[in-house]
């Protein structure tokens, strides 16, 4: 229940709380893995503490931003679309990617990362361009612990939008959804010495 909580907060965190359905689906997989489950610690804003001094801000940031604690990596994704299958897909895409370009450039340019509070590693100048660009085959799979739907604030105009306003019914809000994604690789499975070894790096 935490988890799923604490992940409504962070969609918020991201301006994409207004009408969000709470129907997101939910997976027996856990963010936590074989630990337990994180708590939240309330506050502006709020954070997800996994316990061994990991804890998240529940913010736009935790999606650009390496966390990690003695045992493991974590990254998040989020993802917007039409259709839901569609917004899980981009989430998972996005949590992925964080977690290779990340884990790449910990290897090979770690002075373009600075250290967070929390426990994360963070784009030292805050552009995509200064990070190491490439991929790394990650163990598991990512887990979708919240996801929903919402109108989007932005209308668009059927046939008779020019017509009066009687017939204003014509006018309809975009239902988008938004799916959240952590992906959670154990350092067991993935030592940095293994990124080194099996990750590729894109050519400049």
């Amino acid at each position: 229940m935490f988890e799923r909580r604490a992940f409504i907060l962070s969609l918020a965190g991201a301006g994409l709380a207004p009408a969000l359905a709470y129907g997101g689906v939910r997976r027996e997989r856990s963010i936590a893995g074989d630990g337990p489950k994180p708590s939240v610690i309330k506050g502006q804003p709020p954070k997800m503490d996994f316990g061994d001094g990991l804890q998240v801000p529940l913010d736009r940031d935790a999606f650009v931003t390496l966390w990690e604690d003695s045992g493991r990596w974590i990254t998040f994704g989020l993802g917007l679309g039409r259709a839901e299958s569609d917004s899980n897909a981009k989430a998972d895409k996005a949590a992925s990617l964080t977690m290779q370009i990340m884990l790449l450039t910990l290897v090979y340019a770690p002075e373009r990362l600075e250290r967070v509070n929390g426990g994360g590693w963070r784009p030292r100048s805050g552009k995509l361009r200064d990070l190491v660009m490439g991929d790394v085959p990650l163990p598991g799979q990512p887990v979708r612990p919240a996801g929903g739907a919402y109108l989007d604030n932005r209308l668009f105009a059927g046939p008779s939008a020019n017509a009066p306003a009687d017939v204003a019914s014509d006018l309809q809000a975009y239902q988008r959804f938004v799916a959240a994604t952590a992906y959670v690789v154990k350092k067991a499975d993935l030592s940095l010495a293994d990124v080194r070894a099996l990750g590729r790096v894109a050519e400049e």
